[in-house]
């Protein structure tokens, strides 16, 4: 292990003398490129933005009370299911149901089985 140690020492040693010969390089590439990367690429988000959306005309929407809306609903096509079983979810789901005037089929309880 102490070889292993020496050489380790030995590499930063050659590491320091190469950054002390060519500290110029250095400079350049630990500073100025990524400088140069973050500007290109700053450049062309700003360049590639394209300008936002102005709406100037108001949309309504005419109102429709509940019962028109439940009319246009198609109460065989949904289905509600929910977790866990027992009274008190049982009891939120049936206002639920009655609120959006499902049928009393469409809504289940999963069943959880316990994994032994």
């Amino acid at each position: 292990m102490a070889s292993g140690w020496k050489i380790f020492g030995l590499l930063m040693y050659k590491n320091m003398i190469v950054r002390k010969r060519h500290w110029r390089m250095m400079i350049f590439l630990q500073a100025l490129v990524p400088i140069v990367v973050f500007a290109l690429l700053q450049a062309v988000r700003d360049f590639s933005v394209q300008p936002p959306v102005v709406v100037n005309v108001s949309t309504h929407y005419p109102l429709y009370t509940q019962d028109e809306l439940m009319e246009k609903i198609d109460n065989s096509l949904h289905k509600v299911y929910y977790v866990p079983k027992n009274a008190y979810t049982d009891k939120i789901m049936e206002s639920v149901r009655y609120c959006l005037r499902l049928l009393p089929e469409s809504k289940y309880k999963i069943e959880i089985e316990k994994y032994k």
